[in-house]
């Protein structure tokens, strides 16, 4: 089923008028188009939103398989009036949430948050955000939301290499999802937590980030710049970052800038069993 682009529009100038739609069959990634439309002017919250990218991408430079009507594949357009802007790895933080809500609100799944910017069901990854920028200027920040929800396709239709390790919502919901009210509800829920974070500050968005956190008490691969830890997982947070309990003893607190991605071990139970 194809989108209800008026919904959609409703949705965006009902949170602000003159945010700015733009759906494209096929386009390269949304993020690239994003960029230009914000070169000539675009206001705060508008999207790209596409049935098919060819180049679309994630983040340490990943590809990311996005064919046509298998997933929710768009980019936010984000100009925070904050000065000095809130820290990129918090509004990656609430974007999160907002996909995870607006997820659970539109199909009933309840994902998990893979420690930075993926939301999981067990081992497998059903959503990914992506947030880039081209200009931090105090006076006119600029940030580029890319989002990727797999929305439909059984396991056996992703790249082999992603086989193993990704699904969709109808996968996991054994229906395939509205993606217009997918859509809609993400983006109110990120309008939301825009919300929260500039009035009650990153506590707010910490709390909640961590309450969503997966593999708490599991083993866990951790790769720390060039460094892959191996530990168990303590706690991770948006502001200070991942802690692990290494295997043969210690502990390690490694920064938000640092921590790249956290990845479960394959046939660990967790403490609580």
């Amino acid at each position: 089923m194809g989108y209800d682009l008026p919904r959609i529009e409703e949705t965006l100038h009902r949170a602000r008028p003159g945010r700015r739609l733009q759906f494209l069959e096929e386009v390269g990634s949304t993020q690239d188009r994003a960029f230009l439309l914000a070169e000539h002017g675009a206001p705060d919250g508008s999207v790209v939103l596409a049935e098919r990218q060819t180049a679309g991408r994630g983040r340490l430079g990943r590809a990311w398989d996005a064919p046509a009507g298998a997933g929710a594949w768009f980019s936010v357009i984000l100009r925070p009036h904050a000065v000095p802007p809130p820290e990129p790895t918090l509004l990656v933080a609430a974007t999160v949430l907002a996909v995870a809500e607006g997820m659970e609100e539109a199909t009933g799944l309840v994902p998990g948050i893979r420690w930075p910017n993926d939301l999981v069901v067990g081992d497998r990854k059903v959503a990914g955000i992506l947030l880039e920028t081209r200009d931090l200027a105090p006076e006119a920040p600029l940030f580029i939301l890319g989002v990727g929800i797999n929305t439909d396709r059984g396991t056996e239709a992703f790249p082999k290499e992603l086989r193993d390790i990704s699904t969709t919502i109808a996968a996991e919901t054994g229906r395939s999802p509205d993606r217009t009210s997918l859509l809609c509800a993400v983006l109110e829920a990120l309008d939301r937590w825009r919300t929260t974070l500039a009035a009650a500050g990153p506590p707010v968005v910490e709390e909640a980030f961590r309450a969503r956190v997966a593999y708490l008490g599991h083993r866990v691969s951790l790769l720390a710049g060039e460094e892959r830890l191996v530990g168990v997982l303590e706690s991770a947070s948006p502001v200070t970052g991942v802690f692990l309990r290494l295997d043969g003893g210690g502990w390690r607190a490694i920064r938000p800038e640092h921590a790249r991605e956290v990845r479960p071990l394959p046939g660990d139970p967790g403490e609580e069993e």
